[in-house]
């Protein structure tokens, strides 16, 4: 029986930048157990005032965990982790260093995916600091043993579904998914810069033998107006200011990097959590539009951790078919009149 296989995306590189946005916004948990009793052995609260304002961790009523025991979650304080020092450093790490910090810090961000051929490897955009590591980050396939290793309390996410919809109305299986995942994905790193989505377009007409639509900057324009509609009333304020009253399609200002923001999303199979590969390819455009109306690559992990929020999240997954339609309408680029 062969090895599984560890596969990561080309070029993907990473370098904490220390900039504490990986300790904002998140549910801090499940942390291991054995991680609360050494903080509380260690007296973590007398080290670090803000933790002895309790409870500095929350012991859930929920299901238990994997072996039988209670799930913990480090506290919030004003929307970050209690730990987060105003330098937006870790209090844990400074004072006991890293191997006392709950494995999900230390293994962020890093999204390590298990299917049947064995493992993904990618870095994960909502990262505070994904765009200053994509221009001069450490390669990531030299960081991943010390991920690899870390005693998760959790399994990895396992992609698994019943099928996979590459079309709309057009299912695979998901065996056939991962045979057709790397030919697709170099397809997509051969092609010119800006022109991911309709090589995406190309292959899997030709593979499936369905007749798409002619890519349309006007109409991708309506749909990229009415997804924006659709969220609107449904999103919280912070989101809701993101979104502009008249949105224009704005030229890439590094199609390189979004490309390489395309290619993260197929090998870590995001798209599974919007229902089908064609939303969740809109749902990357839709984000690229967002970082892109708000300056460029440096605000793709704010667009991403926003649309996270559970209250957002649920508006994407209801806007679905309008997904679908901004990736079947999607142009090679935007006209330069068009940014």
């Amino acid at each position: 029986m062969s090895e599984p296989q560890l596969r990561v995306l080309p070029g993907a590189k990473f370098s904490c930048q220390g900039c504490g946005k990986c300790c904002t916004g998140f549910s801090f948990g499940p942390v291991e157990p054995q991680v609360i009793q050494n903080l509380i052995d260690q007296d973590m609260a007398s080290k670090w005032p803000p933790a002895q304002e309790a409870p500095w961790y929350h012991e859930h009523t929920g299901p238990d965990g994997p072996d039988g025991t209670p799930v913990f979650s480090l506290a919030h304080r004003d929307g970050h982790c209690v730990f987060l020092r105003p330098d937006k450093l870790c209090a844990i790490h400074a004072e006991l260093g890293e191997s006392a910090k709950p494995w999900f810090c230390r293994e962020y961000p890093v999204r390590i995916v298990q299917d049947a051929k064995g493992l993904t490897a990618t870095i994960r955009a909502d990262c505070g600091g994904f765009s200053a590591s994509y221009a001069s980050g450490q390669p990531l396939d030299n960081q991943l043993q010390a991920a690899l290793s870390l005693p998760r309390p959790v399994s990895y996410p396992h992609f698994d579904p019943e099928h996979v919809e590459v079309l709309p109305g057009v299912a695979i299986s998901p065996e056939n998914w991962l045979e057709l995942e790397s030919p697709l994905m170099a397809k997509v790193k051969a092609g010119g810069a800006g022109q991911g989505i309709v090589t995406l377009r190309q292959v899997l007409s030709k593979v499936t033998g369905r007749t798409l639509p002619a890519p349309s900057p006007a109409a991708a324009t309506q749909v990229l107006a009415y997804a924006i509609t659709q969220l609107r009333p449904q999103v919280e304020a912070k989101l809701a200011g993101l979104l502009p009253e008249n949105p224009v399609p704005k030229a890439e200002q590094d199609p390189d990097f979004y490309r390489h923001v395309l290619l993260s999303d197929l090998l870590s199979k995001r798209f599974a959590a919007v229902g089908s590969l064609p939303a969740g390819l809109g749902l990357t455009l839709l984000e690229v539009q967002l970082a892109e109306s708000l300056g460029g690559p440096n605000h793709l992990a704010q667009v991403q951790r926003l649309v996270q929020i559970p209250q957002n999240w649920n508006a994407i997954k209801t806007a679905k078919a309008t997904l679908t339609q901004l990736f079947l309408a999607w142009p090679a680029d935007w006209p330069e009149t068009a940014g």
